[in-house]
């Protein structure tokens, strides 16, 4: 659970003499359950709820959404610029000065949830693909090193009959290599499944 130190605004609509004005400050957890329950709490009527682009800002953004809030995501790069020309930076008086107030700030695209799942799948196979790369070369290049050649071996069955032969010529090499050759088979039967 992450802990988020920010001052928070209601933009109250219809009752003027609130309008901007600071309603709490204090540490709240960053969860939309949590975020949700002090919201309503301090501030019954609500305008908007605006946070910055980050790492938590998708799950933040659709959570609060389902809990209708009306919230929107800005753009921290932007809101960076705008800030940094302040005295007193920090997240306090940045929270205190977020562009709410002023309407200076970008308004970004947060992806739906389904987008974000598709990607993470991607994401995933990309990176088991890469590694799976990186280990063949380097179990390539850790043979090359003892005058061995694996060839151009394309599956695994193909693999482990090359790697046997070259095993007989540089027994010492195959306890310290079958960790990777193992972690490789691994690696192979998870990008199948995907």
């Amino acid at each position: 659970m992450y802990l988020t130190r920010k001052l928070i605004f209601a933009l109250l609509t219809g009752q003027e003499k609130f309008a901007g004005k600071l309603r709490w400050q204090g540490v709240c957890a960053t969860s939309p359950e949590a975020l949700s329950r002090l919201l309503k709490k301090h501030a019954p009527v609500l305008g908007k709820v605006i946070f910055e682009t980050g790492a938590l800002s998708c799950f933040l953004y659709h959570g609060l959404l389902r809990r209708g809030l009306p919230v929107s995501c800005i753009c921290a790069r932007h809101a960076k610029g705008v800030l940094s020309t302040r005295l007193n930076k920090s997240d306090v008086n940045d929270a205190e000065g977020l562009l709410a107030r002023t309407g200076w700030y970008k308004t970004v695209h947060i992806k739906d949830r389904n987008t974000h799942l598709d990607r993470t799948f991607l994401r995933v196979r990309h990176q088991l693909v890469k590694s799976h790369s990186d280990m063949v070369n380097q179990l390539r290049g850790l043979l090359k090193l003892f005058g061995l050649k694996l060839g151009q071996v394309t599956t695994p069955g193909k693999r482990h009959k090359r790697l046997f032969y070259l095993f007989r010529q540089e027994p010492a090499l195959e306890p310290m290599l079958v960790p990777l050759i193992t972690a490789l088979g691994a690696l192979e039967q998870e990008i199948c499944k995907l």
